[in-house]
């Protein structure tokens, strides 16, 4: 639990203070940007001196031309972590909203949705801006994790040294 908190700290630092040297777009996004003649997220054609180049404060990924209030609006929006444990909605989640629920605080809030006392679906932990969410991965395969780990061996898309594991 300590690492995993270590590791949001870490990032939401990162997010406040996310300076970046480079530029936010290439050469083809820019180019992108500079023939777009509306909105990516509303439709509407631009006005004039209203056009930005709208990008994920998290990642620093541009995402498109966009006008100023639509670009206002998804830059307010939660930054989410998803925090994934297999099987965890059954018994596993339940010492972690006990480690979590200790540390709430004024801003830091734990949001749990449940089917039952038991059973959980997610958790959230964070405040409104930077947030943890915990899902269960059984929950989004059809398989075990023992039948997945059985093909693992088939991608050759990541070598074991680029992967971590907390």
């Amino acid at each position: 639990m300590g690492k995993i908190m270590s590791i949001f700290k870490k990032i939401t630092y990162n997010i406040k203070h996310n300076k970046k040297d480079k530029p936010i777009l290439n050469k083809y996004e820019e180019d992108e940007f500079q023939e777009a003649t509306e909105c990516y997220i509303c439709g509407k054609e631009f006005e004039e001196n209203n056009k930005v180049r709208e990008h994920d404060h998290l990642s620093g990924k541009y995402r498109g031309a966009a006008c100023q209030s639509c670009n206002t609006k998804e830059g307010k929006s939660t930054k989410l972590i998803p925090v994934f444990f297999h099987n965890g909605s059954n018994y596993d989640f339940h010492f972690l909203i006990e480690e979590l629920m200790k540390k709430e605080d004024k801003y830091n809030k734990v949001k749990l949705l449940s089917k039952n006392s038991e059973n959980y679906i997610s958790i959230d932990y964070g405040s409104y801006y930077e947030k943890l969410r915990f899902l269960d991965s059984y929950r989004f395969m059809l398989k075990g994790l023992s039948d997945v780990a059985k093909i693992n061996g088939r991608f050759s898309y990541f070598r074991k040294k680029s992967l971590k594991v907390i």
